[in-house]
């Protein structure tokens, strides 16, 4: 299961970016690559997308004016995780800085020089940045490298609990009530069998997440250490 989360991570991460025909191009490998690494509620709603996705695959420049529409700013809806805190204002430097503390744990690089390049709590980053993180752990798992396996794996969970999943399924909820493209429908809905399927193999409350955000202002990285990497070996793994 591990390298199907790499490749859903990969295909969520390109498909909540700007619409590229480079994109859409690795797009096609993902699909295939994942395919046959799933089963239950995964299985069926990726089979949905490639669906739509592959109804849609010569409408590249109409997905990059439909993204623009839905997620650029003053659209339906913000892709940054940043936008979404009842305190935005005093909590939003805090955030960033949790965040990006995770990446730079693990060499993640959130390239100066990429094309469309966007900041550390837009989704596609976010969710890139677990695909990295389940390679990391397929790669310990095949070494035998137990250390850092429990490393990757706090940290996955940390990630989800403190970021990605706490916003992760409001964000899915946002996408099923506006009026959008059916892509980012289904993809939205691969999005939430995915955030699902993690929480319940890392031991956390679904339900609690489901809710609308309401963060605690004086919780966090203010009163804690960044949550990330801490004990990373030199080198990284």
């Amino acid at each position: 299961m591990t390298a199907g989360m790499i490749s859903l991570y990969k295909t969520l991460s390109l498909g909540f970016a700007y619409p590229q025909e480079g994109n859409w191009i690795m797009f096609e490998g993902l699909l295939s690559a994942c395919g046959d690494l799933l089963e239950g509620d995964l299985s069926s709603a990726m089979r949905d997308f490639k669906s739509s996705f592959l109804a849609n695959r010569h409408r590249v420049r109409d997905m990059e004016s439909e993204y623009l529409r839905v997620f650029d700013m003053g659209g339906m809806i913000s892709p940054y995780e940043t936008e979404h805190l009842h305190e935005k204002i005093s909590r939003k430097p805090f955030e960033l800085a949790d965040i990006a503390g995770f990446y730079q744990a693990f060499g993640f690089d959130v390239s100066d020089g990429a094309e469309h390049r966007e900041p550390v709590d837009h989704i596609a980053v976010e969710l890139e940045f677990m695909a990295l993180l389940a390679y990391k752990e397929s790669y310990a798992e095949e070494k035998h490298q137990n250390e850092h396996l429990a490393i990757v794996r706090e940290a996955q969970k940390k990630f989800l609990h403190d970021h990605l999943a706490r916003w992760g399924f409001f964000y899915c909820s946002r996408i099923r009530e506006i009026e959008c493209e059916d892509y980012y429908k289904r993809l939205g809905t691969v999005l939430h069998a995915v955030l699902t399927a993690e929480c319940e193999t890392h031991g956390l409350d679904v339900a609690g997440y489901e809710k609308e955000i309401n963060r605690d202002a004086s919780s966090g990285m203010i009163d804690e250490e960044l949550s990330c990497g801490q004990q990373l070996p030199a080198g990284g793994i």
